[in-house]
């Protein structure tokens, strides 16, 4: 971020004034960062650089970046006017944001040594705020792509920056979406759901007990990309197929990843569908629709207090907080009652694995209470959700698991979403291979194929205009991989790193031979239990192998290459050692005793021979005005707000962006 006004500021008043005011400043500023899961790099004068994607990566970085620059604007305007009360001096500033990749780590001398971020990634996010106009955020191409589900972009003309020949396509934020778009899928290719026949049966059949006065409870369950969203939106589909979709009425309230620690979440955002109460409505806009639209005008005070912040109602003054909850919590349920006994109701809770604990309460109320009413409660969620104990047990509960897509189902995939195509079946199956059964893993691949026009559309046909041998993790998967890593503790991550090393395929008594981690045979079932491996028993030895090859080249990758170098050499000798003695077992004769006189070579799938020997990265975003703060060396991508940059040492993919 870059600000506007400063140096006046700095002329007209005292350095003491000014120290007062810039902390004040920076406080304002520093709060969304965080909120929204980025980190301070550094303040430099009037300037911030934050870093979002390290040391924790999320899914959806570029979009926190872009969220946390226009709150970062907002408290800024409202900072500025109480300065202009004051003193008769605004401030004002720009923003820029970068998403790619950035090596990050400590970087000085034994004297002072600061952890940073550094690369072109930076470079180009300082760039950007240089040429944003003041109150306005600018961002690269790749945030754009990135974040433009949530957020409204507007194109401008490419500019020509310092040290680039070629000219940056760029976008100018202009707020907050009304309505979220597709975060799966590719803009103009469809395909038919493969792979789900019996899992959609299972949610028309819940559909139709809960018409019959059978509430239903289901859990949609499966890893991000195996369709959670795409069989919501497939049951509509059904339903309107049967001419009964008019016969219910649809209510939704999605969980967002940052929004954990806000009560009622999911919970305000049905109210609101409820009520018809749209964004740009007054406080005595919103308190007319709920007071005319409640069974019962006694019930409108407790919702009114969730919908506004500022209500007051004497009503509600002498209540302990156990019986506002309760009474809150009966409102929410004569609501639905009353709602559902005028036609059949579903209640969408999407994403569920990030609700808040205010809303789960609410979700357990409903599905206790709710006995011959027609509603059906949809909760997609992914594996790592505790299900309620209270949901366990009871007949009107159901789970939908969503399984990885079988190769010929993969395959299926392509055909459909490629329809007319000349694409190779080596190709195809690297594809297959790489996406391990996750339709969405499918459709990032080649949606990263199209973008780089390795594929490109001519006379209705998807021709290759290069030979395709392999291929990066697109950026998308690489964010959603590196989300799952970095919640695992940090003896998970070095476990998970090490195994990466040896391949995705790896036996234990090798692990054990490299790692430094002491507690492995625990962080070994932690990742059985996450499902991001699982044991091969092929020859009884504790072997394993990644259930995704992607996830072994993300955590590889997330190695500096003086890390993987230093790892590879304590592989190589306990690999080599140990095929040979497998080899001596299977066969006696002249190649067993070839292979054991040379115990220094391993076998090729061991060493990096295929490896690029480039320090790797991670997403990263960095919103303007924010830098980074001290951390252990690593590579990642972030995204991060950045006015300057400084060297660093480990490469990470992220969101930058520089505010002054």
């Amino acid at each position: 971020t870059d600000v506007s006004g400063f140096t006046a500021m700095s002329e007209r008043l005292d350095p003491e004034e000014v120290r007062e005011i810039v902390n004040a400043f920076f406080r304002v500023l520093t709060e969304p960062i965080y909120r929204y899961g980025g980190i301070v790099d550094k303040y430099i004068g009037d300037a911030i650089m934050a870093i979002f994607g390290a040391p924790i990566s999320h899914e959806n970085d570029p979009e926190r970046a872009v969220r946390a620059g226009l709150e970062m604007q907002q408290a800024l305007q409202r900072f500025s006017q109480r300065l202009v009360r004051r003193y008769g001096l605004p401030l004002r500033m720009r923003i820029g944001i970068n998403t790619g990749y950035v090596v990050a780590g400590a970087v000085g001398s034994t004297a002072k040594m600061d952890y940073t971020v550094m690369g072109d990634t930076v470079n180009v996010a300082s760039r950007l705020e240089h040429h944003a106009e003041v109150d306005k955020i600018l961002v690269s191409a790749s945030t754009c792509h990135a974040a433009r589900h949530a957020i409204e972009f507007r194109d401008l003309e490419p500019i020509h920056v310092k040290g680039k020949e070629e000219a940056l396509e760029v976008y100018e934020v202009v707020g907050l979406r009304r309505e979220r778009g597709r975060v799966r899928g590719i803009e103009g290719l469809e395909s038919r759901l493969i792979g789900r026949d019996a899992e959609l049966a299972m949610l028309v059949e819940a559909t139709e007990h809960a018409v019959g006065g059978q509430p239903q409870l289901v859990g949609i369950t499966g890893d991000a990309g195996l369709g959670k969203s795409r069989m919501l939106y497939e049951l509509r589909l059904a339903l309107e197929a049967r001419g009964q979709v008019e016969r219910f009425e649809s209510l939704k309230g999605r969980s967002l990843p940052y929004d954990e620690a806000n009560a009622y979440g999911p919970v305000l955002e049905i109210l609101r569908q409820y009520f018809g109460i749209d964004d740009e409505d007054e406080a005595e806009d919103v308190q007319a629709k709920v007071e005319e639209g409640v069974p019962d005008a006694g019930l409108a005070p407790y919702l009114l207090r969730l919908l506004l912040p500022s209500y007051q109602d004497e009503r509600l003054r002498h209540l302990s907080a156990e019986q506002l909850q309760r009474e809150t919590h009966a409102a929410i349920y004569t609501l639905v009652v009353a709602r559902a006994r005028q036609r059949p109701l579903i209640l969408i809770f999407e994403d569920t694995h990030w609700i808040d604990s205010s809303s789960l309460a609410v979700l357990n109320v409903l599905f206790e209470r709710l006995h011959d009413e027609p509603v059906l409660i949809l909760c997609p969620f992914r594996p790592d959700f505790q299900v309620p104990a209270a949901w366990q047990g009871r007949p009107n509960f159901h789970r939908v698991n969503l399984k990885p897509l079988t190769p010929e189902q993969s395959r299926e995939l392509i055909d459909g979403l490629l329809r007319h195509t000349d694409l190779p079946d080596e190709v195809k199956a690297l594809m297959v291979e790489k996406s391990g059964g996750n339709p969405y893993y499918v459709e990032e691949l080649i949606k990263s194929f199209i973008d780089a026009k390795v594929i490109v559309r001519e006379d209705g046909v998807w021709r290759m205009t290069r030979e395709i041998t392999d291929f990066d993790v697109p950026g998308n998967v690489q964010r959603v991989i590196l989300a799952r890593i970095d919640r695992l503790e940090e003896a998970g991550k070095r476990v998970v790193q090490q195994a990466a090393v040896i391949g995705r395929r790896f036996q234990r008594p090798i692990l054990e031979a490299v790692t430094d981690v002491d507690a492995l045979e625990r962080c070994l079932v932690d990742l059985e239990q996450r499902e991001m491996i699982f044991p091969v028993d092929l020859t009884g030895d504790g072997e394993y192998t990644f259930k995704h090859v992607l996830t072994q080249e993300v955590a590889y990758q997330t190695l500096l290459v003086r890390r993987r170098r230093d790892i590879h050499a304590r592989v190589a000798p306990s690999a080599s050692t140990r095929w040979c003695t497998t080899v001596s077992k299977a066969s006696a004769g002249p190649r067993a005793c070839s292979m054991l006189s040379a115990p220094r070579t391993a076998p090729s799938s061991f060493l990096p021979t295929k490896r690029p020997c480039a320090t790797t990265t991670r997403r990263w975003c960095w919103p303007s005005g924010c830098r980074a703060s001290g951390r252990p060396t690593t590579r990642r991508r972030p995204t991060s707000v950045a006015r300057r940059q400084r060297p660093t040492a480990r490469a990470w993919r992220a969101c930058v962006s520089p505010c002054c």
